[in-house]
């Protein structure tokens, strides 16, 4: 637990201080935090605990919520929750946004963080938190119990609200932890171990999954940067096996699907992506420059494609030769060491031009 020291305030200046004031938990959701106040101080929602802060509904609905006013009527320092916002004090016109620390920016901050409640019925009924992991908007499975996470009350219908009567009760009165559980695939649920781990910060090489995803390349990776990657090869993707609905979660969930098919069994995902026809910027062609070329040029164009996704260019210019057998001037290059070092690994001979240069063994 982090230590916390009372802040004294001009009396002029002082917010009226809640009773009841319990210390945040390390991984603690900042909603969530909020809605276990709101409900260890007798309110009925989050909109009754607003106005102390001097702050409106729709400010303590935003991910820009400032923090030193929440410290106010909490009687906590503004440093000892500064670890919880969501955008980092900015003058620029694009503020970072974060989650404990991690840099998840990026073109499309809106996609990063979810701006809906989901919970583990389980982890809210043995824990009495809401983790910050549930902030994320690609968290719809449990990383712990494996199951599919609860957005919508089984007893009202409707999609669940950080305006509710508590961390486990929805505002018609319903207890969330008695919900009914959904199995999650076993894919589905190591991708998030693995994104829970990251957001902890907790190394991932060491995990146990049976998916196969490629854990030491995976290790290497930023959380903010991980996120970029699966939603990229999503919108890669022409054919997705969730049906477009008013449901945002939907559209997640077809992001952790086309991600656990192409990293999973790895590098043999991949290539099966790359195999289909089922790839806006692969084209039908025998050449491999003519029918990948598209790919590349969207994956070196990239902003998160850096030294830690060579493994990804690098399984792609394997696959050109494994089962196109093709090279060319263009292709090495591209990466002139992954086809030098490739190539050194193989048993049989080859010889093959780039520019005017002959490389051979």
């Amino acid at each position: 637990m982090i230590s916390w020291f009372r802040v004294n305030f001009e009396m002029s200046e002082q917010l009226p201080l809640l009773v009841r004031t319990p210390t945040p938990f390390e991984d603690e959701s900042l909603f969530g935090y909020l809605l276990r106040i709101s409900e260890a101080n007798g309110y009925t929602s989050l909109a009754e605990v607003a106005p102390l802060a001097k702050l409106s509904v729709k400010q303590f609905n935003s991910k820009h919520l400032p923090v030193k006013k929440l410290a106010g009527i909490l009687g906590f320092s503004q440093e000892s929750l500064d670890r919880y916002k969501y955008i980092e004090t900015s003058q620029s016109l694009h503020p970072r946004i974060q989650l404990l620390g991690h840099d998840l920016s990026s073109a499309n901050n809106a996609r990063r963080l979810s701006i809906k409640s989901r919970v583990c019925p389980l982890c809210i009924g043995s824990n009495g938190y809401i983790s910050a992991f549930w902030d994320l908007s690609l968290a719809l499975v449990c990383p712990r119990h494996g199951i599919i996470a609860t957005t919508k009350c089984a007893k009202c219908k409707n999609t669940l609200s950080w305006n509710r009567l508590g961390v486990a009760t929805c505002r018609c009165g319903a207890d969330l932890t008695g919900v009914s559980q959904r199995k999650a695939p076993s894919s589905y649920v190591d991708l998030m171990q693995i994104i829970h781990l990251k957001l902890a910060r907790i190394p991932i090489s060491t995990l146990k999954q049976k998916s196969g995803f490629p854990l030491s390349d995976f290790e290497k990776i930023p959380l903010g940067q991980f996120l970029d990657i699966l939603f990229a090869f999503n919108s890669f993707t022409l054919n997705r096996k969730y049906s477009a609905s008013s449901d945002s979660n939907y559209a997640y969930l077809n992001v952790i699907d086309t991600a656990c098919n192409i990293f999973s069994d790895w590098p043999n995902g991949l290539r099966t992506f790359l195999r289909s026809d089922n790839n806006r910027h692969i084209y039908s062609d025998k050449s491999f420059w003519t029918r990948f070329k598209g790919l590349y040029r969207v994956l070196n164009k990239s902003l998160w494609f850096d030294a830690n996704c060579n493994f990804i260019s690098d399984e792609i210019i394997k696959f050109g030769i494994d089962e196109m057998g093709e090279l060319n001037d263009t292709l090495f290059e591209i990466s002139p060491i992954a086809l030098i070092a490739y190539y050194s690994e193989c048993c049989h001979s080859f010889q093959f031009k780039a520019g005017s240069h002959s490389i051979g063994k």
